[in-house]
């Protein structure tokens, strides 16, 4: 999609895969709207004069309108209808995954997006910008979303170091 509906498009978040159930909504309400102009049309007409015709033409709109728009919204949500749920979260602070999600994650081998590295200096070491110490032998890694929301001390403590007042953390995030 090229010019003002790319544009359009881009502006409203919404992805070329959503343009059928885009277009069966619009079409659905336009139907609708048809049907309630018709009904409205032969509500003031006196009974004996309204054919049988007419009557389920006015249905047939409002029905097949009714459904359309139905189908528009669900193809337009399609994805995330079939998108798996994001982590859940607790506590007061909104960001955190519960220890027994995290657990579930692990052994479901779910996929991770985001990692993060943690790197704790002492305020007298050189900065390198190396991602660890010279010899160390591991490089502990974890999965950013369940360390968000938590201080760097305390998402530091998590991966298995030592944090003493005066120390400073850097953080290393990057996709899987």
């Amino acid at each position: 999609m090229n010019g003002g509906a790319g544009a359009a498009f881009q502006m409203a978040e919404l992805a070329p895969s959503d343009l059928a159930g885009l277009i069966l909504g619009v079409i659905g309400a336009l139907l609708v709207l048809g049907g309630a102009y018709l009904a409205s049309v032969l509500i003031n007409k006196d009974p004996r004069e309204i054919s049988a015709g007419q009557k389920l033409t006015t249905i047939a709109l409002l029905l097949t309108g009714l459904v359309l728009s139905i189908a528009g919204l669900f193809g337009a949500l399609w994805e995330e209808l079939v998108e798996p749920e994001p982590p859940v979260r607790f506590g007061d602070t909104p960001n955190l995954v519960s220890p027994s999600q995290s657990f579930k994650d692990l052994l479901t081998n779910a996929r991770v997006e985001r990692l993060i590295r943690l790197v704790v200096r002492k305020p007298n070491e050189l900065q390198s910008g190396s991602l660890g110490k010279d010899g160390q032998a591991y490089t502990l890694v974890a999965d950013f979303d369940e360390m968000r929301g938590r201080t760097a001390a305390e998402a530091a403590r998590l991966l298995g170091a030592t944090v003493e007042a005066g120390d400073r953390v850097s953080a290393i995030i990057f996709r899987r």
